[in-house]
């Protein structure tokens, strides 16, 4: 069975949601939820670090569109950082890695 972890890392101005595992049906809700509760918290610039990711699915594409889509909502910043291999070719074939923000490891933009 698939392991999914999810860890928060707060970085002066920004908040680094880490996904561990794979994004699918069953764990993207856990995603969205930490989200969520990031922007409830008051953090205006998120980050989903998908370097640790090993597949995603179309749930954990309309994730990172919700959150996208949220944050210009609210006059917040939502960004990710590429894991390449399988979540770049979704992005890629989606046309998500044209639309969506893309964040240094560094911290820089």
């Amino acid at each position: 069975m698939p392991t999914f972890e999810l860890s928060v890392i707060a970085e002066h101005t920004r908040a680094r949601v880490c996904p561990r595992g794979e994004i699918d049906l069953a764990s993207a809700g856990l995603l969205d939820a930490q989200v969520d509760e990031l922007w409830a918290s008051g953090w205006n610039d998120v980050v989903a670090d998908l370097r640790e990711v090993t597949f995603m699915d179309s749930s954990g594409v309309h994730v990172l569109l919700a959150h996208h889509r949220r944050a210009a909502e609210r006059g917040a910043r939502f960004s990710i950082i590429d894991g390449g291999g399988p979540v770049a070719r979704v992005l890629a074939l989606t046309g998500m890695n044209g639309v969506l923000h893309y964040a240094r490891s560094d911290g820089h933009r």
